[in-house]
């Protein structure tokens, strides 16, 4: 996980030079009354949205039921940032709206550095917040 909080480090410092207001272990209280816990809670000020971002090293599909809970729970974007994801999670991620970003691996969809990776990490999170799709 040090590359990813190092990862985390440098994409908070780019939001916030962009004017993003950026929350470590961000909470967002869902529907049900329970608080739901991010690695980042990313809001734009200007328009008033916000985007919950997870960070992890590997995802399973064991995982995916408390994920789809807290999406449903909090109607908040989430962006699910990882080293590795089970193929089926990934289905079912993107069924419900999940964004999962797999930061190289066998499923790569960024690239086999988790720094080049920031480029695109920060358009998606931007993007999110202006809500334009994928």
């Amino acid at each position: 996980m040090k590359n990813l909080e190092s990862l985390k480090e440098r994409i908070i410092k780019a939001l916030e030079e962009k004017g993003f207001r950026v929350i470590r272990r961000g909470l967002i209280n869902g529907i049900s009354g329970v608080k739901h816990f991010f690695d980042l809670v990313v809001e734009d000020p200007r328009r008033g949205s916000r985007l919950a971002v997870s960070l992890s090293d590997k995802v399973s599909f064991e995982h995916i039921f408390s994920i789809l809970a807290t999406r449903m729970d909090t109607r908040t974007g989430h962006l699910l940032i990882a080293k590795e994801v089970d193929r089926e999670a990934i289905e079912l991620l993107q069924k419900v709206n999940v964004t999962t970003l797999i930061l190289g691996g066998k499923f790569s969809l960024i690239s086999n550095s988790i720094e080049s990776g920031e480029e695109l990490i920060l358009d998606v999170i931007i993007r999110q917040l202006k809500g334009e799709k994928e």
